[in-house]
């Protein structure tokens, strides 16, 4: 599931997505007034998910210490989300097409 850049979500939400007792892949990045706090106890609340994005909520330096206490779960694994947003191509700063600083080659075929 995937409520990414849902700035208005809190852990609150937590207690209604516990409710899809199926949910495998949950995607919280950019959802800002979640805290890293938040995700403690999150494998009782969450027994069936297996991929968590949390992209833009734990800091780099926190990552370690989240997958240790997470370690069935796997975190932050799928950089680019559905609902990745590409640098515009006109932007004279990026030369190169990028995704989130990462480059990336896009291809269109007719």
């Amino acid at each position: 599931m995937c409520c990414s850049d849902s700035v208005l979500l809190m852990a609150d939400c937590f207690t209604v997505l516990a409710q899809l007792k199926h949910l495998l892949h949950l995607s919280l990045s950019r959802c800002y007034h979640i805290h890293a706090a938040a995700f403690s106890g999150f494998e009782q609340t969450f027994p069936t998910v297996r991929l968590l994005d949390v992209f833009g909520l734990v800091h780099d330096s926190q990552l370690p210490s989240l997958k240790n206490e997470i370690p069935r779960i796997s975190i932050n694994s799928k950089p680019f989300s559905g609902v990745a947003r590409p640098t515009p191509a006109l932007c004279p700063k990026h030369h190169e097409r990028t995704m989130w600083g990462r480059s990336c080659r896009l291809r269109f075929k007719m």
